[in-house]
């Protein structure tokens, strides 16, 4: 795991010690990519901060070859414990896990696991990276990749319609997290399988434990349809913690409408702390009493 570790000066106002903000990583974006869209809370809001890139993600996937995982409550608990034993951070001073991007897919699964936090934020959520997959590639071509023996021929009528779509690279690109040889036709079934592994089911988060804060940018064309927040609310409502969760809706008007908001990272953080620092406060008396 490669870390950045900064300690505030100071912490926020009304709080007697900083809380912890843990980031992670999306996709095919790296360590320094995540760090530049947090350094504010760090630096302007009184955040201890931990960013990383877990296995698959930035240095990780160029110079170790670890591939991305689906379970990835493992490695925020890895992060956490790294955070509480090495860098001797109090916990329960407030911890705050973040994903971007695909960070914000990966911790759907994590946040039903590993209750340490005292709140998620998902920007955005999404469950299913398989669900959002599915609704993107044809059915046909996804039924013989899922078969026990790939045609040949599909493959070449996806390749050919995936370099028509312009999304050959995106695809291939992903596939080298996962640690896929794009070098080997056979990469292409073996990235839609492994794929299947990365889904919640949106019923799974009636046992939510842990506040989640979503954001939810209008015109999110990453985030499959049936992945964005209104779908996965009704389940998150039901469980324990629902009353303390909220939706965070962003739009092209205000510049935000775009895939994680695009550059309005200002606009981002100021509505997040808004819900974030009140919630912080109650979860950390609740927890101390």
């Amino acid at each position: 795991m490669l870390a950045y570790v900064g300690k505030a000066a100071a912490p926020p106002p009304g709080f007697e010690h900083s809380p912890l903000f843990i980031g992670g990583s999306g996709y095919d974006g790296d360590i320094a990519e995540t760090f530049m869209c947090c350094r504010r809370l760090l630096e302007g809001f009184g955040f201890n901060i931990i960013i990383f890139d877990g296995p698959g993600q930035g240095a990780g996937a160029v110079f170790s070859g670890t591939a991305l995982r689906h379970d990835w409550e493992v490695v925020v608990s890895s992060v956490i414990d790294f955070a509480a034993e090495q860098q001797q951070f109090d916990l329960r001073n407030g911890l705050v896990v973040y994903g971007l991007s695909l960070g914000g897919h990966l911790l759907s699964r994590a946040c039903l696991h590993e209750t340490r936090p005292h709140a998620y934020v998902l920007d955005p959520i999404n469950p299913s990276l398989k669900r959002a997959m599915n609704e993107k590639l044809p059915a046909a071509f996804l039924d013989d990749m899922l078969s026990d023996s790939p045609g040949s021929s599909t493959y070449g009528s996806i390749l050919r319609w995936m370099i028509e779509k312009k999304a050959y690279q995106a695809l291939a690109s992903r596939a080298q997290v996962h640690g896929m040889d794009v070098a080997d036709p056979s990469w292409l079934p073996k990235f839609v399988q492994e794929i299947q592994k990365f889904h919640v089911n949106d019923e799974d988060f009636e046992s939510l434990q842990v506040p989640l804060i979503l954001c939810a940018a209008e015109n999110d064309v990453v985030v499959g349809a049936m992945s964005k927040p209104e779908a996965v609310m009704p389940a998150i409502n039901k469980s324990p913690v629902g009353d303390k969760c909220a939706v965070i809706e962003f739009t092209e008007s205000e510049g935000a409408g775009a895939h994680c908001e695009g550059g309005a990272r200002v606009l981002v953080w100021e509505r997040v702390l808004d819900q974030l620092l009140p919630l912080l406060k109650t979860e950390i008396a609740t927890r101390a009493s």
